[in-house]
């Protein structure tokens, strides 16, 4: 089993509304979010990734301007599905977040994967690495 998750979550910052739900998602995770130490993210303006998506309710492509939050986890006791329903839950305060800013989403688009972090991780310096871990797995 692996040792951590990491969730990724792609947050649409295309208006001044999404990018107000974005700030407070930040904000939330920074300050409300006792069970997450620590997290990477995107910067919002300019946005990370451009794109479009499929509306299903304007029945036609959409363009998006994304941002990114990445948050890596250990598997806690509780297990890989406790994991998964803190993340769900996670989503749902995102989308909720949406919401009240008028700018509610049709769906928080989110995935997931299985790491591999060895308990020590190599320091590199611009010449040769200084420490390395004895579990030599790939990450």
């Amino acid at each position: 089993m692996p040792e951590w998750i990491r969730i990724i979550y792609f947050l649409p910052v295309t208006t001044r509304n999404d990018r107000t739900a974005y700030l407070r998602t930040l904000d939330y995770l920074r300050t409300r979010h006792p069970q997450i130490s620590g997290f990477t993210y995107s910067q919002d303006d300019p946005p990370l990734l451009h794109g479009y998506y499929w509306s299903e309710t304007q029945q036609g492509w959409m363009i998006d301007t994304v941002a990114v939050v990445l948050i890596d986890r250990p598997i806690s006791q509780g297990g890989s599905e406790a994991l998964r329903e803190e993340a769900r839950a996670l989503k749902s305060q995102i989308a909720q977040f949406y919401q009240e800013e008028g700018s509610a989403q049709e769906a928080v688009c989110s995935a997931s994967t299985a790491l591999a972090i060895p308990s020590r991780v190599c320091a590199v310096n611009t010449t040769r690495c200084t420490s390395w871990s004895s579990d030599t797995r790939p990450l």
